[in-house]
């Protein structure tokens, strides 16, 4: 398994390597080298594709797509003179049996096409004692009967060679899917970590109107009271304490489908240490900031201008009892009405988790289910929140 440094490389590719792989032309053949022998020195990368080779996928490409593919691709690819990375020769004659050693021709078969493939590199060899080849198989036998021929042999289909070779699977997206949409993502997966809440000192209201010389009587009049006021202070630093407890988790439906949905149900349950909490945000209490004057500024909410006919949240249930008995079982969910083919819906109405300071869990897990009034079932999905960078 020796190379010559600072000659050509030639890859002698068997079929399998046309018809069960990722295209050669998307192969990286300097890593596959270098995964063969690292950091060795060469000039050129020649991919050459032997006689027998081109004779077995012209005969499959009356059956295989694939097979017609890669013929067009070399042809075509052969008209280019140059490429960076690697060039390319076919062999257009069979090898001539008789320059083969009289002991090579006792251990070939000259109708076997493996062997004819394997006789041509041979021959190579002897030929050009200065530049180095490699056979390239995912076959067992043809491997096998190489490295005893001394030819050096890659086989794909081992372990280290396979990320080189084999195309990547696309997994296939759910027509419905849903998401998280926090911090900018969406994802099916996200972390989470508690930010110090800020606390509000009596400094922290008066700083504003410092500059304001207190001109105005009838506003002065509306002062009030200090210890009124640092009542408030200390309740709404309770409350924002209690408030920092929270995530506040939002969600996103994309149809990746061909075709529209109509009246979504999305079923949502996860199960939570008994001392969390779970709210749709419409029924959490925001801490409003106090103020020093009486009733200058009406009190903020959150108002959502939504077409209940076309969204609608589901009130969350609990249950004491889940599978684990240190838990209990939340369910909760959303009707969409319709969601067009390739839309993203940001459903409006966002759910709350207060999370203790002890807790043992360090991740929700949210499973999903759906039905629609179109044919067809769309499979369960999930959703986790990772709690380990929790304060």
């Amino acid at each position: 398994m020796e190379l010559e440094k600072k000659s050509d490389i030639y890859l002698f590719l068997d079929t399998n390597v046309f018809e069960q792989c990722k295209s050669f032309t998307e192969i990286n053949w300097s890593d596959v080298i270098e995964q063969f022998k690292p950091d060795v020195e060469y000039r050129n990368i020649i991919l050459k594709v032997p006689y027998m080779v081109i004779m077995e996928l012209d005969d499959h490409k009356k059956h295989y797509e694939k097979a017609r593919k890669t013929l067009a691709k070399i042809r075509k690819f052969e008209k280019i003179p140059n490429n960076k990375d690697f060039k390319l020769i076919i062999s257009i004659r069979p090898p001539r049996w008789d320059r083969l050693d009289s002991k090579i021709r006792e251990e070939l078969m000259e109708n076997e096409n493996d062997h004819r493939i394997l006789a041509e590199i041979l021959i190579f060899k002897k030929k050009n004692r200065f530049h180095n080849s490699l056979f390239v198989t995912g076959d067992y036998a043809p491997h096998k009967l190489a490295v005893e021929l001394g030819i050096n042999t890659i086989n794909w289909l081992e372990e280290e060679y396979k990320p080189f070779f084999q195309e990547v699977k696309k997994e296939k997206k759910p027509d419905l899917e849903l998401l998280f949409v926090n911090k900018g993502n969406r994802s099916s997966i996200i972390e989470w970590e508690f930010k110090t809440p800020k606390h509000l000192s009596y400094e922290d209201l008066i700083e504003p109107y410092e500059d304001l010389g207190w001109e105005d009587p009838m506003k002065f009049e509306t002062l009030r009271q200090d210890y009124e006021v640092e009542s408030d202070i200390v309740d709404y630093n309770q409350e924002v304490e209690e408030f920092s407890r929270y995530i506040e988790i939002k969600f996103v439906l994309i149809n990746n489908g061909n075709h529209p949905y109509t009246n979504i149900d999305v079923f949502i349950s996860t199960q939570l240490e008994q001392q969390f909490k779970l709210q749709h945000k419409l029924n959490v209490k925001i801490p409003i900031k106090p103020d020093l004057f009486e009733e200058l500024s009406e009190n903020e909410s959150s108002h959502y201008a939504i077409n209940e006919s076309e969204v609608r949240y589901y009130e969350i249930t609990k249950q004491e009892k889940a599978s684990n008995k240190n838990n209990c079982k939340w369910d909760f969910g959303y009707y969409i009405e319709k969601i067009k083919h390739n839309e993203t819906y940001f459903i409006p109405f966002p759910i709350m988790i207060w999370i203790p300071e002890k807790t043992k869990q360090k991740k929700l897990t949210f499973k999903i289910r759906f039905t629609h009034d179109e044919s067809g079932r769309i499979k369960e999905q999930k959703l986790e929140i990772n709690l380990n960078k929790l304060n």
